[in-house]
């Protein structure tokens, strides 16, 4: 069974140990516990978090506190399991998040409602009320800072161990995607692009994202690997746009009625075509609503 592996002194990442799992999950120790993200599932807590947090010792009710780096079901569903296990943990929201908490279901649903038929499946799922919230001039107890990265979704958030320099993602940075996606889930290009170099200039001395990306794996430590793999995802981003902005002045013009799955496969046309091209046509059409 796959367990925390070490990232820095007291930060620990779990890799998704199973494609359905969920997106990994950060541990943060010291005088408080974080848990950053929790999986997807309750089993993602009772299988798989319980028992990896048992190899460093740690029990599930040793958690004070409980952070994400957005609000997307396969990071938060495993809450209500968490919180039957370890009762008195906190969950703290940075952002839009708290919102987002209240009723992810909703905000699933608006996110995929005209691409349904390409949508990850979809789940009811149950909202949550935060212990409280955390804004981007406070550190949580000199230990973390959140820093707002939003282009993937609106909610997402990074958090930067201070003492270690490293750099917790999430899904704020994706790289080329996945071999299932071909591209990052992007909400907003330009956010998305504000972001990659806000980051790039953090310089962290070590990385975390929520899975392995292609430019970008799940852990990456040293500041010129950690650099290289955000400039990579930049340059990504850069061709990406470029090629959307393109297609997009001919929607626009009119010279082609074309639909977004037609750009999106379009796209694909020289590269590994992807499982799923809901990705690319969720960012071309929000690239056009934001145009108009």
């Amino acid at each position: 069974m796959s367990g925390f592996v070490k990232v820095a002194q007291g930060v620990y990442h779990l890799p998704p140990p199973t494609p359905e799992f969920g997106a990994g999950v950060t541990l943060v120790t010291g005088i408080n516990n974080f848990l950053i993200d929790c999986g997807a599932f309750d089993y993602s807590v009772s299988r798989y978090i319980v028992h990896a947090l048992r190899e460093l010792k740690l029990d599930i009710k040793d958690i004070d506190y409980l952070l994400f780096t957005h609000c997307d079901p396969e990071n938060m569903g495993g809450i209500h399991k968490l919180r039957q296990l370890a009762p008195s943990i906190k969950v703290l929201s940075c952002g839009y998040q708290t919102e987002r908490l209240k009723n992810p279901s909703y905000y699933f649903m608006n996110t995929w409602s005209d691409f349904l038929d390409y949508s990850p499946p979809f789940r009811e799922l149950r909202g949550i009320l935060v212990n409280g919230t955390v804004d981007s001039e406070n550190r949580i107890f000199s230990e973390l800072k959140p820093i707002f990265a939003q282009g993937h979704s609106a909610d997402s958030v990074c958090w930067y161990h201070v003492r270690t320099q490293t750099l917790i993602c999430g899904d704020a940075v994706q790289g080329g995607g996945t071999d299932e996606t071909g591209i990052a889930f992007i909400t907003s290009l330009q956010y998305y692009k504000n972001t990659l170099s806000d980051l790039i200039e953090t310089s962290p001395e070590n990385m975390v994202c929520g899975r392995d990306f292609v430019h970008c794996p799940s852990v990456i430590n040293g500041r010129e690997n950690c650099v290289n793999a955000l400039e990579a995802s930049y340059d990504v981003l850069s061709e990406y746009s470029a090629f959307v902005e393109r297609y997009a002045k001919l929607v626009r013009k009119r010279k082609e009625n074309l639909t977004a799955e037609e750009v999106a496969a379009a796209y694909f046309e020289e590269k590994n075509k992807p499982t799923r091209l809901g990705y690319a046509m969720h960012t071309f059409s929000e690239f056009l609503k934001a145009k108009r």
